[in-house]
């Protein structure tokens, strides 16, 4: 099949990158157009082989137009330079040995302006052969160059980091001095560059850059970094002072929830204008800095409706306009555990909407209100984590062999079928991602949602062998969550296939080790709000459960002020 295309090449162009999963070989006489480029680097990134050949002349490199491929190396990429004397005029592109792009465009800016064409044949074996070889040829006459060698273009500056140094448990006021960590952590500043210097859904490229009297800058727009985390800690003293007197241990309480609400995970970036979104979500009475309502808005913007933040959105029409739609703004900031699968926002807090000072007016709601909060956090640390490509946090070979132990045990009983067991040998063999369990399930010609009532009772049986000691050690939790994460296991998915039962039992046995000893401590209180995560159940279903043992508790004699009363109420 072949299709030709003589407008808006480069849009057509960087569609087929995106679909690019195994290899991209490019041989063009002149690639100036950063658009282009950008692409793939991503790709790079997400384990794409990229090969790029162009002519080495004063276009390509040295001069006012020619692009920076510093990045496109770090990442991988392999760079030939056309150093004879014989002008490579070639213009082509293949993915994947598939799809093949070929005609009078070259990847440059000017091209876009030309009157040019290409044609975009796939599953053409002719075709596919013919710039199979020449691609073949040309690598056999031109030599690469690596990093180290390389003098490209304008003057290079050094990337710091990559996305695989991304520390999602990084506390960002490690680095700002006692000051406000949105404006002063550099370690912040250098995440948010990394992660949203990207495709864009209109298109666009967004590359992030930062300089001197400003956080961060793309094209003519500069941006501000925003906290999606709220403590309500600062709307009152009547408020505060609720919260403090009657949360047990409350430094420690707000410490932990501070410790994991200042990372990416709990930050965004906004224009930076007068009025700007940042100033206007936390100064308005209706939204009160409250995430859900911020986002809410956001939607009723894409959706044509009106909301208390429209001067502050409007005001950012263009950024927002980047995005094209809802899905588009929820999609490029990973935010998509904070929308249903229709793309309707979750409410974090149970008010009328756009109610003046809409805050927890108790105890359990303020906690219902931080569970939401942390289970947010959880969910998108892991989405970011995913994008980058890499692994939580370093697991010791002990700890990752026990987890494969468990996971051939799973296997070896005989209770699991072909397909899922297909699966799980990904993990033994260190392949635990979802690039690869979407490669392995493609080749058997299915998807991820065949396997979702089994991956549920896989992690249910994981979760009752960790048990076999009585305890789920923290090391154990993260990897039920990386189980969670590999199989798309969404909040709500274990009640919904009917696999309560199965959770109560695993929760109940780890609640009774915790309630034994008749006293509820701070790490124990701390993590009861990790479990209920970890099995993405709601408030009131989690407390369910909790009652049952506290109540015990109490019949053995416990004193009420020590069960973590503030749960059980």
């Amino acid at each position: 099949m072949v299709k030709h295309i003589s407008n808006k090449i480069q849009n057509a162009i960087q569609m087929e990158l995106f679909k690019a999963k195994k290899s991209i070989k490019i041989a063009v006489a002149w690639f100036t157009n950063d658009l282009l480029l950008q692409p793939l680097i991503l790709k790079l990134r997400n384990g794409v082989s990229v090969e790029l050949i162009i002519n080495d002349d004063d276009i390509n490199r040295g001069g006012e137009t020619s692009l920076d491929f510093t990045e496109y190396l770090q990442a991988g990429g392999i760079l030939r330079w056309n150093n004879t004397k014989q002008l490579l005029h070639d213009k082509f592109c293949i993915i994947d040995d598939n799809i093949v792009i070929y005609g009078s465009y070259n990847w440059t800016n000017k091209a876009e302006y030309n009157e040019e064409s290409v044609a975009i044949s796939k599953d053409d074996e002719e075709t596919i052969l013919f710039y199979s070889n020449k691609f073949l040829n040309l690598q056999k006459k031109y030599s690469t160059k690596e990093l180290s060698s390389c003098n490209i273009g304008k003057e290079s500056q050094t990337t710091k980091i990559e996305l695989k140094d991304i520390d999602i448990h990084f506390d960002v006021r490690k680095d700002s001095f006692g000051k406000d960590p949105d404006s002063a952590s550099a370690t912040l500043k250098s995440y948010h560059k990394l992660l949203w210097s990207k495709p864009l859904p209109n298109g666009q490229v967004m590359k992030l850059d930062e300089g001197k009297g400003y956080y961060l800058r793309w094209n003519d727009m500069y941006f501000g970094s925003d906290s999606i985390i709220v403590s309500f800690m600062h709307y009152g003293y009547k408020l505060r002072d609720f919260i403090q007197q009657n949360i047990p241990n409350y430094p420690d309480f707000r410490e932990k929830y501070l410790r994991k609400s200042y990372t990416i995970g709990g930050s965004i970036i906004f224009p930076q204008l007068k009025w700007s979104m940042n100033q206007a979500r936390g100064c308005s009475r209706k939204i009160s800095d409250r995430w859900d309502l911020t986002l809410e808005c956001i939607r009723r913007y894409y959706a044509g409706e009106s909301s208390p933040l429209d001067t502050a959105i409007f005001k950012s029409k263009a950024f927002f306009d980047l995005f094209v739609d809802f899905k588009g703004y929820i999609d490029f900031f990973l935010l998509q555990d904070c929308v249903d699968e229709n793309y309707n926002v979750k409410f974090w807090l149970k008010t009328p909407l756009f109610i003046s000072d809409p805050m927890p007016e108790s105890i359990s709601s303020y906690l219902a209100w931080i569970d939401a909060e942390m289970d947010f956090l959880y969910r998108r640390q892991k989405r970011i984590l995913e994008y980058c490509g890499i692994s939580s946090k370093p697991i010791s070979n002990n700890i990752m062999d026990n987890f494969k132990q468990g996971i051939s045990a799973i296997i070896d009983s005989g209770k699991y079928s072909q397909l899922m067991n297909g699966a799980l040998r990904l993990i033994i063999e260190d392949k635990m991602n979802s690039i690869e369990l979407k490669r392995y399930l493609s080749e058997q010609g299915t998807d991820s949602s065949f396997l979702k009532e089994e991956a549920l009772d896989v992690v249910i049986d994981y979760a009752n062998i960790c048990l076999e000691d009585n305890a789920l050690s923290e090391e154990e939790m993260e990897q039920i969550g990386l189980l969670k994460l590999f199989f798309r296991i969404k909040e709500g998915d274990f009640y919904k296939f009917g696999k309560e039962k199965e959770v109560k039992h695993v929760l109940s046995v780890q609640l009774r080790k915790m309630y034994n000893d008749d006293y509820i401590n701070k790490d124990e209180a701390l993590m009861k709000n990790d479990l209920q995560t970890l099995f993405g159940l709601g408030y009131d279903e989690f407390l369910e459960i909790v009652n049952v043992v506290a109540e015990d508790s109490l019949q053995r004699g416990g004193n009420l002020k020590d069960l973590d009363t503030i749960i059980i109420k």
